[in-house]
């Protein structure tokens, strides 16, 4: 994670970390730091309020080839596979394709 941090820009690190603390607090994870996450963070520092929940994600380093998944909890990479972008192995359909939930079966 350490080279996607660069100080004093905003990168997709701050913005994960940003929509992770906006849905912690009920917020809509949009990862824009406004006027109500500044507001909500400030509070929560001032109260010492620690976020007792875990940062989990799941990013693709499309440097490497072939592109790497890794899957992040706590900090740590607990699983990492190589990754295919799905325009190289999917073939368009001609028409709408119909909908599908998680089963297979079509709604």
């Amino acid at each position: 994670m350490v080279p996607l941090w660069k100080k004093g820009q905003f990168t997709s690190l701050t913005r994960g970390a940003v929509m992770a603390f906006e849905s912690g607090h009920g917020m809509s994870a949009d990862g824009t730091a406004g006027r109500k996450v500044w507001l909500t963070l400030l509070s929560t520092v001032a109260a010492h309020k620690a976020h007792k929940g875990h940062y989990d994600y799941i990013m693709v380093d499309s440097t490497d080839r072939p592109q790497m998944l890794s899957a992040w909890q706590d900090g740590k990479v607990i699983y990492r596979t190589p990754a295919t972008p799905a325009s190289t192995h999917v073939r368009p359909r001609r028409g709408p394709s119909p909908s599908t939930c998680a089963t297979g079966r079509r709604r």
